[in-house]
């Protein structure tokens, strides 16, 4: 099997083939060869390819296949096809399902490409395949059918290597079917698709097979369903925001922070978390000149600080409060209005923040990622990085993380800080500090609904406090500390603002 025949130009896709020992390597040079990007799991990986590349997998462990999924998702790109060569039936149903999402984005029908399934099943003697793995794959059909995914994802099962590669690079494979040969048995001649074997849906089975996946598809599949039409009220209803800060000893910069979001947004919840400085009082100064915006909250846990005391908050129970990402869900959900912008008592927005807001309301995007320029504590310069290798970073630290922006300092990294409340939410896998999660920033969704200024919206004065270091555990704050550099001078814009702030000179607030 070295040729794939009939329609199969696979330039621009990019697809998975999981399990097949040396059957799945040729498989991926077959897809490769004809333009495929291929990723090949395995629990045994070979060294990389053309168009190849492997990744290491174990199916029968399902943590390996869940922080497999992960990591691929964290990925930006598109998935076009995910081809199962003799998995378990447990196995294929937890990829699947935890894939399932990026599969459904990637589906192009109006350029005559589907994404697809295949679940490849090895013949027995006189033509008998794995029942099991049939079931799956009819199961699945059937599942995406009832919820209307069918037209942008075909599920296919299909018998040998050459049948595989025919399923995975026809794009006029029908749904539903089983792709073998024709001949004696259904084992020789040229191949041919029927319909897969009917079987009988044994719900009790299938819901069993979920809880060993920890994949519920009636979950994926609603939240695949509504995303589009959810995206489509977005886009028509108001873009009423509520601006989300928290605050921990923030007397410096919080009032001028809000001062300059407050005629941009809808609702500000200033959230004080156990501050021991004049943050309550400056709180109540804000919510009396602003009553019908400005709400005051108190989140009465001690939060952990940012590197490794996160890192293992987050590590711990799944609800512990004084992790960071626990205390940011906690501030999220108190949000009221459709879309949130994430701020800090230390951010001062630019002019040019206005502007990019009335764009972005005026625009198809739900989301704006923007960045902010780290004032240097002169107040004359921008900062900058002695070091830009974050893998030096890191090493001086065990093994806690170290941010992106640490390795240039100049400015943050565009981050999506304006987005949807729907389905947002935070979480702790990134260790140090929060990870954002939306169905809005993720894959194919993340170009279609990101609007990116090519500018910084605001300035970031967090190290010309007084003490800068207060939200981080000491082994990170050196680490960034030390690699604290002066950088270019102010623009005109940027000095314009601390004036107009009264934050020009050292010590101001």
């Amino acid at each position: 099997m070295t040729e794939i025949t009939g329609g199969t130009d696979l330039e621009g896709q990019t697809v998975l083939v999981t399990g097949g020992a040396r059957g799945g390597r040729r498989l991926a040079r077959a897809l490769a060869a004809r333009g495929a990007s291929v990723v090949l799991a395995q629990r045994r990986p070979g060294p990389p390819e053309t168009g190849v590349e492997p990744r290491a997998l174990d199916p029968a462990d399902p943590d390996a296949l869940r922080a497999f999924a992960k990591a691929l998702l964290a990925e930006p790109g598109e998935l076009h096809a995910l081809v199962l060569l003799g998995p378990e039936p447990d196995a294929a149903f937890a990829l699947t399902g935890l894939l399932l999402e990026r599969l459904l984005e990637s589906a192009a029908p109006v350029r005559g490409r589907r994404a697809r399934v295949v679940i490849a099943a090895r013949l027995h003697p006189l033509g008998r395949s794995r029942p099991a793995l049939l079931s799956f794959a009819r199961g699945l059909h059937t599942r995406l059918k009832d919820a209307g995914l069918s037209p942008r994802l075909r599920c296919a099962a299909a018998a040998g290597l050459p049948a595989v590669a025919r399923a995975v690079g026809d794009p006029d494979l029908r749904n539903g079917v089983l792709v073998g040969p024709a001949g004696w048995a259904g084992r020789l001649g040229s191949l041919a698709s029927r319909s897969l074997p009917r079987a009988r849906d044994d719900a009790e089975a299938w819901a069993e097979c979920e809880r060993r996946a920890g994949v519920s598809y009636d979950v994926l599949k609603e939240r695949t369903v509504h995303l589009e039409s959810r995206r489509r009220e977005l886009l028509a209803g108001p873009r009423g925001i509520s601006a989300m800060i928290r605050v921990k000893n923030e007397e410096e910069f919080l009032y001028p922070a809000v001062k300059s979001i407050a005629g941009c947004v809808d609702e500000i919840l200033l959230i004080d978390n156990l501050s021991s400085d004049r943050t309550p009082e400056i709180i109540r100064t804000l919510a009396a000149e602003h009553p019908d915006k400005v709400v005051p909250l108190a989140y009465p846990h001690r939060v952990a600080r940012w590197g490794v005391e996160n890192r293992d908050a987050a590590a711990g129970a799944a609800n512990a409060p004084h992790a960071v990402h626990v205390y940011y869900n906690w501030c999220l959900e108190r949000c009221t209005r459709p879309f949130v912008l994430k701020w800090d008592g230390d951010m001062v927005a630019l002019d040019r923040f206005g502007e990019w807001l009335e764009r972005w309301r005026r625009s198809d995007r739900l989301v704006l990622a923007f960045c902010g320029a780290n004032v240097h504590p002169d107040r004359r310069h921008l900062l900058a990085a002695r070091c830009t290798d974050q893998a030096e970073l890191e090493a001086r630290l065990d093994g806690s993380g170290v941010p992106d922006w640490a390795t240039w300092l100049t400015y943050d990294r565009a981050e999506s800080r304006l987005f949807p409340h729907w389905g947002a939410r935070f979480e702790g896998t990134w260790g140090w500090v929060e990870a954002q999660e939306s169905p809005f920033i993720r894959g194919t969704q993340r170009v279609r609904n990101r609007l990116e200024p090519d500018e910084p919206c605001f300035l970031h004065m967090k190290f010309c406090k007084r003490d800068p270091w207060t939200g981080y555990t000491p082994e990170l704050a050196k680490v960034i500390s030390d690699n604290i550099d002066v950088g270019p001078p102010l623009t005109d814009d940027q000095r314009a603002a601390l004036e107009h702030w009264g934050l020009d000179r050292p010590g101001d607030s």
